[in-house]
């Protein structure tokens, strides 16, 4: 790798070179000695990369060719780092402008390779920087740290109820304001110790103490206490059927009390989950398997998050914006996350006059003269309305469905057609 970087120098000093050139100009370009210089230059012909051929005695000019495009050279780099799934010297072996061409060259790596072991490759457009359940809220990290983390109760989407997760058996005192729970003997977190009572004890009181996006979530816990190791009593200011469910949202994961404190944590979190972040940097995130998971191991033996760095999304940046708690010398940026909207009309309920109608409907300009102040440019920042129609107002709509929304209203004060019509409104990644 190092013998391509000193190739790409000599290229740039001496473009398309065939002809004489002096052992001190290319010493200088390569910026070591004469002497490093000879016995690279060596090796860049054993390898078929140039000729060169010394002076012989003082006066006389060395002679050069250059046999290979650097670029060719960069790119056959890449792909052979590639398949070995060593995207860190991929990136690092181009220049920054050529970076963004390593995007072209993923499809041929992504997926799941036939060999062993078995590692599934995704790319993603920016690195993951925290992993903290504590501190994050968007909707790719929260999906990482379920893999990552475990909570007490776990949401069961299939059959859409709450499940026993580090805790097997819950009660509460009928009144809904005191819990218990009983974890799962032998539960291992990532570094090989056991979960005990004071990991969830100071996992739930940093979730209520601490100022972050989910301080709310917990708001209303009054105390925490440990009659036995494995058992953690609950006690709420005021009544909350909804503890459980609560519980299993993944800002609630429990956290190794001897970690989170530490200033890298949420680069390199360690957890109970049944994957274990291996790598972390601008590059790459990679889990592994966790084979003590208390549930079952995963089927893949890896996941590797390819980082492909693109400039042009990253510069979308919509507000700066501060943490209440945070002084206002220290600013963030905020960016939209990439992904789609959309509202899906059933055509069982709607026809397709009634399904322009609502599109009609949504358009910005039906409501800059119904509403007062600025009118918003759409929906949703992004959002593709359909051409104004030629009468584009609430009085044309209402004329061609028979229905007009005069205020913004909910969509369960909706008439039952245009509910049903709503099948979907989504916002994420398809």
């Amino acid at each position: 790798m190092r013998l391509l970087q000193h190739y790409q120098r000599l290229s740039q000093a001496f473009p398309a070179h065939d002809g004489p050139a002096r052992l001190a100009d290319i010493a200088a370009a390569l910026h070591c000695s004469p002497r490093h210089a000879r016995e690279l230059m060596q090796s860049m012909a054993e390898n078929g990369w140039l000729q060169w051929q010394p002076g012989l005695g003082r006066g006389h000019a060395s002679r050069l060719r250059l046999l290979a495009p650097a670029g060719q050279l960069e790119m056959d780099a890449v792909r052979s780092h590639l398949a070995d799934g060593d995207i860190e010297k991929a990136m690092r072996l181009l220049p920054a402008a050529a970076r963004r061409h390593v995007a072209e060259l993923l499809p041929a790596y992504l997926g799941i390779p036939s060999a062993e072991p078995q590692t599934l490759r995704l790319p993603f457009y920016r690195p993951l920087h925290s992993l903290d359940p504590a501190r994050i809220n968007r909707r790719t990290e929260c999906h990482l740290i379920r893999q990552i983390f475990d909570g007490l109760t776990r949401y069961d989407r299939g059959n859409e109820e709450i499940v026993p997760a580090l805790s097997h058996h819950w009660r509460h005192d009928g009144e809904w304001r005191n819990w218990r729970f009983h974890l799962r003997p032998g539960v291992a977190f990532h570094h090989g110790r056991a979960l005990d009572g004071e990991d969830v004890r100071q996992t739930l009181l940093r979730l209520r103490d601490e100022a972050g996006p989910h301080q709310g979530l917990l708001s209303h816990l009054e105390d925490i206490s440990l009659p036995a190791p494995l058992t953690v009593d609950i006690r709420l200011t005021r009544p909350d059927a909804l503890l459980p469910r609560r519980l299993a949202d993944s800002a609630a994961s429990i956290l190794p009390r001897e970690c989170w404190p530490q200033a890298d944590f949420g680069r390199f979190p360690i957890g109970t989950g049944a994957f274990k972040l291996e790598a972390n940097n601008d590059y790459r995130a990679t889990l592994r398997a966790f084979d003590r998971h208390w549930k079952e191991r995963p089927l893949l033996d890896t996941v590797d998050i390819w980082v492909v760095d693109d400039p042009d999304a990253r510069a979308r940046l919509d507000a700066r914006f501060c943490h209440p708690n945070e002084p206002s010398s220290q600013p963030s940026l905020r960016q939209l996350e990439a992904g789609c909207s959309y509202l899906a009309a059933n055509p069982a309920r709607l026809d397709s006059v009634q399904r322009r109608t609502l599109a009609d409907w949504l358009h910005p300009t039906v409501w800059q003269t119904a509403l007062p102040g600025e009118p918003a440019l759409g929906m949703l920042p992004q959002w593709r309305h359909r051409p104004a129609p030629p009468s584009c107002s609430l009085r044309a709509c209402r004329r061609r469905c028979g229905w007009s929304p005069t205020n913004c209203r909910p969509i369960s004060s909706w008439p039952r057609p245009w509910r049903a019509a709503c099948a979907t409104l989504a916002a994420g990644p398809r």
